[in-house]
């Protein structure tokens, strides 16, 4: 696998080589202003209270533990011959953020990335700061990009899980 470096970031992904979000060999994504927290009323049935903000950038939030976070980036895209790996920026992890999995981005995919977290004390965050690192590797070009098959193309803020639901004849 080769990981794309600054050069390559800069000239086809950003347009300027010199942009504070490219590193090494990956992109830095900043935090999108949609979040929803999950947090369980009843462990057994796991049901679930939502809250949802929109806020503007620079505008602060407390994240606080015993909630599942959902979050999303500013916009990202992924040319069609590449593939990539978005995870939390090493500093998230040291404030105390935890990603649940690092995402893989499908060829093609263009949209806001929808990432979860959950934090063991409390961390303020500000919409605009950076989040992520978007990592972006070689690939084939495949046969259907993400953006004709995807269920999250051109997706704005944090989009939760849409279930392929399939209806019985009757």
């Amino acid at each position: 696998m080769v990981v794309k470096a600054d050069k390559w970031i800069g000239q086809y992904i950003i347009g300027d080589p010199d942009d504070e979000c490219i590193n090494p060999a990956s992109l830095d994504l900043r935090l999108g202003g949609h979040m929803i927290m999950r947090v369980s009323d009843d462990k057994e049935l796991l049901d679930s209270r939502n809250t949802e903000w929109n806020l503007p950038d620079g505008q602060q939030i407390l994240l606080e533990p015993g909630a599942q976070w959902l979050l999303c980036t500013e916009k990202a895209f992924m040319p069609v011959d590449k593939g990539g790996l978005f995870t939390l920026k090493s500093s998230m992890g040291r404030r105390g953020l935890f990603l649940a999995h690092p995402g893989w981005i499908d060829p093609g995919y263009e949209g806001a990335i929808t990432f979860s977290v959950s934090v063991q004390v409390p961390v303020v965050m500000t919409v605009g700061e950076k989040v992520g690192q978007l990592i972006y590797f070689d690939s084939e070009i495949p046969r259907k990009p993400y953006g004709e098959v995807g269920r999250y193309q051109d997706s704005t803020g944090v989009t939760e899980e849409r279930c392929d639901v399939e209806e019985e004849d009757s």
